[in-house]
């Protein structure tokens, strides 16, 4: 059984009224 190792990050998902991810904003996030 390996180790986890390193730095583990959590990001916020961003979504439309409709439930759906919203793609757009998700993609200004990453950048």
């Amino acid at each position: 059984m390996s180790r986890f190792f390193g730095t583990g990050v959590a990001m916020v998902t961003p979504f439309l009224e409709d439930g759906s991810v919203d793609f757009d904003a998700l993609e200004k996030t990453i950048e």
